[in-house]
């Protein structure tokens, strides 16, 4: 079981952790949602306190810039040059409103081991579960249910970087997803920072595959599962190249577009 640490710190405290190398992680990711399949190439670099994520799926581009210190992601539109910022203050307060005790965590080793990318990983399992409110005020229990089989590489180039910045997001109240989607599902962007911070504190992602979904009785509940995802990832590369300040920024005469 992860020690989960999750408090009430100052802000200077949260974000105190130490910068070490550049890092720059390339996978492959697959998955499905609403009967519909996907799959594409992901990079996600990490310079101190600022995280840049691009994927290709379906054919779809998207680029987003996580910073934990300015509380704001910024999601690239590749195509149209435009950049929406998103203030991150409020809703990690929302994030932060919904305790460690409306959390349960499983994760634990299987003793499984794995060469993957050229590192040793040993498997894990991995179940969180959060419960979420009925928005149709019906009163329906629901959770939201994260869970599968991770590889992690625990001597991998960047490992304590990933978990700087993770430990580092998660305690300030932050997430990874799209902040639409945050805003109408917090439990389970709440479910997969907590997740991610698990990961990163224990080893250097090397593949998972995980299903995400809703459990629960009711309407509402019947509906959200029909908006169960899986997810899957494999790792190709690390590198520790140095990365330019110019990745975590707006591109120069780019539209903006404060949310």
């Amino acid at each position: 079981m992860i020690r989960q640490i999750l408090t009430a710190l100052p802000p200077a405290l949260l974000l105190a952790a130490p910068l070490h190398a550049d890092i720059s992680m390339t996978s492959t990711v697959s998955g499905g949602a609403m009967g519909k399949s996907m799959s594409g190439p992901s990079t996600i670099q990490i310079k101190g306190l600022k995280m840049r994520t691009e994927a290709t799926v379906a054919g779809q581009s998207t680029v987003s810039i996580l910073d934990v210190e300015a509380r704001q992601m910024i999601v690239l539109d590749t195509k149209k040059q435009v950049a929406e910022v998103f203030d991150m203050t409020q809703l990690a307060t929302v994030q932060q409103q919904i305790g460690m005790n409306d959390l349960q965590i499983d994760f634990k080793p299987t003793g499984d081991k794995r060469e993957i990318a050229g590192f040793s990983c040993d498997g894990y399992h991995t179940e969180i579960r959060v419960k979420v409110d009925d928005p149709t005020g019906q009163g329906s229990q629901m959770q939201v249910v994260i869970g599968g089989p991770v590889w992690l590489a625990k001597d991998a180039p960047g490992k304590e970087e990933f978990a700087n910045f993770y430990v580092a997001a998660a305690k300030a109240g932050l997430f990874f997803g799209n902040p639409e989607l945050a805003k109408a599902q917090p439990g389970r962007e709440k479910a997969m920072t907590e997740l991610q911070r698990a990961m990163a504190e224990t080893g250097l992602d090397c593949a998972s595959e995980l299903n995400i979904g809703f459990e629960g009785e009711g309407m509402m509940a019947a509906i959200m599962k029909k908006m169960n995802v899986t997810a899957n990832s494999t790792l190709q590369s690390v590198s520790d190249a140095p990365l330019s300040d110019d990745l975590f920024k707006v591109p120069a005469g780019w539209k903006v577009k404060k949310k």
